[in-house]
């Protein structure tokens, strides 16, 4: 019945009631819509914001503060793969590409970062002492092993950096 009256007056050359009707359809139209305010807007985008922020934080800090799997919570070892693996970073988002093999980058992470592995060597050695309450404890072959072990898992876990950084599946 509304096209009918629209194109009745439309016939008639009335432009009023054209327009009329064209507001009242548009106030149906909108009826549950308000103006969203610039002030309201920006406080939503704050909260979302900061609602973001707690849910993300919680999960670095979890993936940050989980213990090696071999080494624990030791401080040494853990300087030591991190030097490892910056090393490996470094090389694996280098702007020229390298023509090194990811076995030599981690051959030579070990070369760059011996002052972390002696330091790991003189604290096992001093931790050793300190907890072998018996004198059973063969302090030499123990950091001996220990290191052997670090040496080990450190290579490994250089390519295993090196290689997440440069694949792409």
């Amino acid at each position: 019945m509304a096209l009918d009256a629209e194109r009745l007056a439309a016939e008639a050359g009335s432009l009023l009631f054209t327009r009329s009707s064209r507001a009242r359809f548009a106030g149906r139209l909108n009826s549950g819509v308000s103006a969203i305010n610039s002030q309201e807007a920006l406080m939503r985008l704050i909260n979302l914001a900061a609602v973001t922020a707690l849910l993300v934080t919680p999960l670095s800090a979890i993936a940050d503060s989980a213990p090696d799997p071999l080494f624990g919570t030791d401080p040494h070892a853990k300087a030591v793969l991190d030097c490892h693996s910056s090393y490996a970073t470094r090389y694996a988002k280098a702007i020229t590409g390298t023509r090194a093999t990811p076995t030599e980058i981690a051959t030579a992470a070990y070369a760059h970062c011996i002052a972390e592995m002696s330091r790991f060597s003189e604290a096992s050695a001093k931790s050793a002492q300190e907890n072998d309450s018996t004198g059973l404890l063969n302090v030499d072959e123990y950091v001996a092993d220990q290191t052997s072990k670090l040496r080990d898992y450190a290579f490994a876990y250089t390519l295993d950096s090196y290689l997440k950084q440069t694949t792409n599946f």
